[in-house]
């Protein structure tokens, strides 16, 4: 529940970037990016959008950011239990196998989720055929005019982007936790006994 809630914080802050984002590496809105000019590109990509839509429009794209988002948690924690209790020790997982499990794991959200995502970036990017009136008429849309491939584009660029980043993340997570002697860990605070 507190996992779902977090989600919704952090998707309703974060939004606006993704839009911004997706905008900016949308051929319509790419314009020649001068050497260091990165933050001067995301400022005129928001006044662009305040002055040609509405400022509502960087948080184009949110349905289905929470809509994919949610269960994308909960699919990441189940295929990570499934993984780790199915083949490898209860008691202790080593560097590698860690690795293993964080990036299967991704995996199995990003090919659960990717229509989602497909929907999701398109309403972010702002152009006008992609500006569907909700989830379920954009997933319909694309499966009639592209079929499944269409509903799967950019997979492998996200599994290719997500899997080590989700591996290496969960490595760190499972050696820091072994850190910390069982049972002394306590609200806000570390107790490491000398």
């Amino acid at each position: 529940m507190t996992g779902s809630v977090a989600s919704i914080i952090c998707s309703f802050i974060l939004q606006p970037l993704d839009v911004i984002k997706t905008r900016l590496q949308t051929p319509e809105y790419k314009k020649p990016v001068k050497r260091g000019r990165s933050m001067f590109n995301i400022i005129n990509m928001i006044y662009e959008i305040k002055e040609k839509e509405n400022l509502r429009m960087l948080w184009a794209g949110m349905t289905p950011t929470l809509v994919r988002g949610i269960p994308a948690g909960g699919i990441y924690f189940m295929s990570y239990d499934i993984i780790r209790s199915q083949f490898f020790s209860e008691d202790h997982i080593n560097t590698f196998e860690s690795i293993f499990i964080g990036m299967m794991s991704r995996a199995i959200t990003d090919i659960s989720v990717i229509p989602l995502t497909v929907v999701k970036t398109r309403m972010e990017s702002g152009v006008p055929e992609y500006s569907y009136p909700g989830i379920l008429a954009g997933l319909k849309v694309i499966y009639k005019q592209e079929g499944f491939k269409g509903l799967t584009s950019g997979l492998l660029p996200i599994l290719v982007r997500d899997m080590p980043m989700s591996g290496i993340h969960l490595m760190f997570y499972i050696q820091s936790e072994e850190l910390v002697p069982r049972g002394k860990l306590t609200i806000g605070v570390i107790h490491i006994p000398r």
